[in-house]
C-alpha cells in the first residue's frame, strides 16, 4: 500500500538523482551526498532519522555533516536534531552542536551552515577548542 510520505520520499530521490545528487533511506536512516561537476563529494549528510516536510525541508535526528575539501573529510558538525534545507543547501540547528576539524573543536548551541557561502555560525555559547585543549574564545548568551 502507497502512503503519501513514501510516495513524496520517492519523488524527492527522483529529483536528487536528476541533480546530481544522491539520497538513501537505510532502514530507519538517512543519508544525502552532494557532488560537485566533476563528481567530487561536496558534503554527506547522515541522520538516524529523517522526516520530510512539503517544503523541502528535512528535519534531521542524530545528524552528521561532512564537508570535503580535495577528495577527504575537512570537517565534521554533528547535531541531536537540525533542519535541513536541500534545495538551498543549509542547515540549520536550535540544540547543542559540534564542529570538529583537525586540530580544532567548536561546540554551541545552535548553528546555521550554508554550502554556497561557505560560512558557518554558531548562534550562542561558542566554546573553541584547539589540540592542546585550551579554551581559545567563550561567547555566553546575551541577557
Amino acid at each position: 500500500m502507497w502512503c503519501p510520505k513514501r510516495l513524496w520520499l520517492i519523488t524527492g530521490v527522483g529529483l536528487l538523482v536528476l541533480s546530481a545528487h544522491t539520497a538513501s533511506a537505510q532502514g530507519a536512516g538517512f543519508k544525502y551526498k552532494a557532488s560537485d561537476r566533476e563528481g567530487n563529494t561536496k558534503y554527506l549528510i547522515t541522520a538516524t532519522k529523517a522526516t520530510p516536510s512539503p517544503t523541502g525541508v528535512m528535519t534531521l535526528q542524530n545528524a552528521r555533516l561532512e564537508v570535503y575539501g580535495d577528495g577527504k573529510v575537512e570537517s565534521t558538525i554533528t547535531a541531536a536534531s537540525c533542519d535541513y534545507d536541500r534545495g538551498n543547501h543549509k542547515l540549520n540547528a536550535t540544540g547543542d552542536v559540534l564542529i570538529v576539524r583537525e586540530g580544532v573543536r567548536i561546540s554551541g548551541q545552535g548553528l546555521t551552515w550554508d554550502d554556497e557561502t561557505k560560512q558557518v555560525i554558531i548562534k550562542d555559547k561558542a566554546k573553541v577548542q584547539i589540540a592542546d585543549g585550551k579554551i581559545v574564545r567563550k561567547k555566553q548568551a546575551k541577557p
